[in-house]
C-alpha cells in the first residue's frame, strides 16, 4: 500500500495493520509538482483520485524490479499467489515457492486422477481460429479468381494480329495489377496460415484502427469480436460512446498503439502494445502469451493498489 506522505498517517497505518499490507512511502513528502509528472497518463476525477494514483505508482515502481524478478521465475499459474506472500510477509521467492508446494497425501491402494475442468478459455479460441480459418478460405477464393482473370487477359492477347495497340496495352496494365493483387494476397495467406500454426501457443488478437462505431461494426462482421477477446487498436483515442457500451461487459483486454481515450480505462485492460511482441497481417495479430499476461498481471496489481488507497482515503474524508 502507498502513501503520499513521508510520515504514513494513522488510518494507513491501521488498515495495513488489519489486511497484512505492506506500506511504502516516500524519502519525503511527494509535491504537487511530482504527483503531476506522475500522474499525467491517467485520469482522474478530483485530487484525492490524483493522490491515490500518484501513490500507488510509488509503490509499483518501488516494487518493479521484484516483480519483474518474479515474472521470470515463477510460473504463470504461481504467479499472484507468490507475489502477494513475497510482497506482505518479506520473503524470499524461493522461500514463498517452498511454503506453497502441497504436503503429500497418504497414498491409497487405488489413487483416482483427479478430474481436470476443460479450460474456459478453449471454446473461444476454438471460434477464433475457425474465424481466421474462413477469412484465409475467402482470400484462397479471390486468389483463385484473379488467377483465372489473368489466363483470360493472356488468351485475349494471343487472339489474332488484328488487334490494335491501344487494347494490347490496357490489357496488359490489367494483367500488371492482376498480378500485383495475387502477390499481395499470396502474402497475406501465407501470414495467416502462419498464425493458424501458431494459435495453440499464441494468443490470437484481433485489429480495429480506432474505436469509432463506422470501424467497429465493419470489422466486427469480420472479427466476431467476444467476450475475452484481445484487441490491438491502432488509434484508442478516438471512439465512439457506442462501441464503449458495446465492449464495456467483455472483459476485453486492449493493446493500444497511442494514447486511450480516458473512457477506455473503466472499460477494459488497457497495454502498450509496443511492450508485446506481435506478428500481423490485415485483420489479426499473434502476440506472445506470455507477455501479455505479465503486463495484465501488473495492470491488475495496480488498480488493486489505486482502489485500496481510494477506498482508504474516502474512509479518511
Amino acid at each position: 500500500m502507498g502513501t503520499d506522505k513521508r510520515k504514513c498517517p494513522a488510518a494507513i497505518e491501521k488498515f495495513a495493520a488489519r489486511t497484512g499490507a505492506r506500506i511504502i512511502s516516500p524519502g519525503e513528502d511527494m509535491g504537487i509538482r511530482e504527483k503531476t509528472e506522475l500522474t499525467k497518463s491517467y485520469s482522474f476525477a478530483n485530487e484525492h483520485e490524483k493522490d491515490a494514483i500518484a501513490a500507488a505508482l510509488l509503490a509499483y515502481n518501488e516494487l518493479r524490479p521484484l516483480l519483474e524478478k518474479i515474472r521470470k521465475a515463477v510460473s504463470l499459474q504461481l504467479r499472484e499467489p507468490v507475489t502477494k506472500t513475497v510482497i506482505t510477509k518479506g520473503i524470499s521467492i524461493s522461500a514463498a515457492l517452498e511454503d506453497m508446494k502441497p504436503k503429500p497425501a497418504p497414498e491409497t491402494a487405488q489413487q483416482k486422477k483427479p478430474f481436470t475442468p476443460v479450460p474456459r478459455q478453449i471454446n473461444p479460441l476454438a471460434k477464433t481460429v475457425e474465424i481466421m480459418r474462413r477469412h484465409n478460405n475467402k482470400l484462397i477464393k479471390a486468389l483463385n479468381r484473379h488467377k483465372a482473370t489473368i489466363r483470360k487477359l493472356r488468351a485475349m492477347r494471343k487472339t489474332g494480329p488484328d488487334h490494335r495497340e491501344r487494347t494490347i496495352q490496357a490489357l496488359a496494365g490489367q494483367a500488371r495489377a492482376k498480378n500485383e493483387q495475387i502477390n499481395l494476397l499470396s502474402e497475406e495467406i501465407a501470414l495467416l496460415q502462419q498464425m493458424l500454426a501458431m494459435a495453440n501457443s499464441k494468443a490470437i488478437v484481433k485489429k480495429l484502427k480506432d474505436l469509432t462505431w463506422q470501424e467497429y461494426a465493419a470489422k466486427n462482421r469480420i472479427l466476431k469480436i467476444g467476450e475475452g477477446d484481445i484487441l490491438l487498436v491502432e488509434n484508442p483515442e478516438k471512439y465512439s460512446e457506442r462501441t464503449i457500451s458495446e465492449l464495456k461487459d467483455k472483459a476485453l483486454i486492449i493493446l493500444c498503439r497511442g494514447k486511450p481515450g480516458s473512457q477506455l480505462y473503466d472499460s477494459a485492460t488497457l497495454i502498450d502494445a509496443s511492450e508485446i511482441s506481435l506478428t500481423e497481417n490485415e485483420h489479426f495479430a499473434i502476440g506472445d502469451r506470455n507477455e501479455i499476461e505479465a503486463e495484465k498481471s501488473k495492470k491488475d496489481l495496480l488498480g488493486r493498489i489505486v482502489t485500496s488507497y481510494r477506498k482508504e482515503r474516502q474512509g479518511t474524508t
